[in-house]
């Protein structure tokens, strides 16, 4: 765990509004329906990674917004159904996490933890990032037993 500074980010995909504890299940449609239709996107970085962003909530919120997408180089055009939403730069706290999805709050845990250590504030009004390693042969995000990602949480 350690600081960072990312530079702009901006993403095209899908915008997912739901209960929190429904993210589990919905962020993998998304992600289903992002790959089958990579091609309608222009200017992709990097097709091995997806881009997730949401806000960090205190614990009484029960719904949130979470993004998940590709990074663009520029907007050419937005796909039908899908956004275009930039992150702009940020110093933030990073962890990378290897291992099962449905343990991820552990590696948030950890981090946020590490940070108030380090008598830093999570920043709520800013994105929280997870850059994503994908495998384009795995299609059904469910049935991938462990996921790698850096996660990136705002700093004030």
């Amino acid at each position: 765990m350690h600081k960072v500074s990312l530079s702009e980010i901006t993403i095209i995909g899908f915008r997912i509004s739901c209960p929190f504890g429904e993210f589990v299940t919905e962020i993998p449609k998304a992600r289903q329906e992002l790959i089958r239709r990579i091609s309608e996107i222009d200017n992709i970085v990097n097709t091995q990674r997806h881009v997730g962003i949401h806000k960090e909530v205190p614990s009484n919120e029960y719904e949130a917004a979470y993004f998940i997408g590709y990074e663009v180089e520029k907007v050419a055009s937005v796909p039908k159904d899908m956004i275009s939403i930039t992150v702009y730069p940020q110093t933030y706290g990073k962890i990378n996490y290897q291992g099962k999805v449905e343990k991820i709050h552990g590696a948030y845990d950890e981090l946020s933890h590490w940070m108030m250590q380090e008598q830093n504030k999570i920043n709520y009004s800013n994105w929280t990032v997870e850059k994503i390693a994908t495998d384009d042969r795995i299609i059904d995000f469910e049935q991938m037993y462990s996921i790698n990602l850096d996660i990136f949480i705002p700093i004030k």
